[in-house]
Parts: structure tokens; C-alpha cells; sequence
């Protein structure tokens, strides 16, 4: 039997593959109750999850805010500046602190805050979850961004069914801007089970197996 209940979600490279396709079995039934005009069950009901942003977001925030409302608990957005962390207020007494007053902690650190540096944000997410015995979950760092992953194979399941053996190719949006040294393909990870998701390309593909 899988259990997820209190795990952390750092990368899916932690997780094994019958606690992915559980994660999406529970996804696909979430999105096809909405699909029906109904509700979610409020298994959140009365649970704070505190995002701590030290990158800004589009996508993310929007999606975890939505997800906690939906599921009947609050997301407390927390943007780093904020906050003592500047000041030198230590990672883990944050961890800490939060963990006492919530339910569970996301955490979103790269680009320009680790001065591009890679692997310094994915240290930052881990700390947080060495420091706290509520579950962290990983907003993307410069490293994995697994939620992300996990919805990107979601969808190339919706759309192409039975995976294995199948390639594919994954691409992002044109940028006149340098975002960071490294793409974050979690989804690649997920579906080949290579550990190398740093590229300088701006696009990546891999087979299900």
C-alpha cells in the first residue's frame, strides 16, 4: 500500500514509481471532479500551508493558493523579503517556526537569489526539510521543480495514453532573457530515470520506461 501522508516532495527522484503514479492517480481524480462541477473533498479543511518565496512566481503560487482553497485549508504566501531571513535569522529556526504554526511548508529558491550558483537553492529546500517534522515541498529551486514534472507527465499521459516506449520532446518559451544556467526537466527525469537534469539546451526529450 502507498502512503504519502507527511512525505516531503523535493524531488521525484526521492519518490519511488508506485508513489508517483499514486500522486497521479489522486491527481486525475481531483481534475475530473472538477470537470463534473463538483467539489473536492475538504481534506485540507483547517490546514495552513506557508509558501516561502525567495523567486517571484506566475504559475505556482496561483496554483498552490488554488489547490488549498479547493481542498477547504489557507496558503500563506511569504515573500522572503519580508521576513528576518536577510538579517541573519538562521534557515532552520524559519523552518522551525513555521512548522509550529502550519500544516506544511512549500519552498521556491533560484535565479538571481543564489546568484545563479547551481545546487545552492536545492540546499536551502533541503534544510528546510531537515529542520521541520511537517512536510516541505519543493516550489522549484535551480535543481527540481517536481510538482511541475509531475503535472507536465499528467498531461503527455492525457494526451498520448500508454507512455512506455514512446519518445517524446519537451520545450520551453523563447527568452530574451537569461534565466538561469540550467532547465529544469523533471519531467525528463521522471520518465527516464537519468539523474542529469542540468542542460544548456533550451529543449529535452527522453522515453517512458
Amino acid at each position: 500500500m502507498v502512503r504519502l501522508y507527511g512525505r516531503d516532495l523535493i524531488t521525484t527522484q526521492d519518490w519511488s514509481v508506485d508513489e508517483l503514479h499514486e500522486a497521479l492517480r489522486i491527481a486525475k481524480e481531483l481534475k475530473k471532479l472538477s470537470r463534473m462541477g463538483k467539489p473536492w473533498p475538504d481534506i485540507l479543511r483547517k490546514k495552513t500551508f506557508f509558501m516561502v518565496f525567495y523567486a517571484s512566481s506566475t504559475r505556482t503560487r496561483a496554483a498552490f493558493e488554488s489547490a488549498m482553497t479547493y481542498l477547504g485549508g489557507h496558503a500563506a504566501y511569504i515573500d522572503v523579503s519580508t521576513t528576518r531571513l536577510k538579517a541573519g535569522e538562521a534557515t532552520k529556526d524559519v523552518a522551525k517556526m513555521y512548522e509550529a504554526y502550519g500544516d506544511g511548508i512549500g519552498v521556491r529558491i533560484l535565479d538571481e537569489i543564489i546568484d545563479f550558483k547551481y545546487g545552492e537553492g536545492n540546499k536551502v529546500v533541503r534544510e528546510y526539510a531537515k529542520a521541520s517534522k511537517k512536510p516541505v515541498i519543493n516550489m522549484a529551486d535551480d535543481m527540481f521543480h517536481p510538482t511541475q514534472g509531475i503535472g507536465d507527465i499528467m498531461t503527455v499521459q492525457e494526451r498520448l495514453g500508454e507512455l512506455k516506449g514512446k519518445k517524446f520532446t519537451v520545450m520551453w518559451a523563447y527568452s530574451s532573457r537569461l534565466r538561469g544556467p540550467c532547465s529544469i526537466q523533471e519531467e525528463i527525469l521522471i520518465a527516464t530515470g537519468h539523474s542529469d537534469a542540468c542542460s544548456s539546451s533550451v529543449q529535452g526529450g527522453g522515453s517512458y520506461r
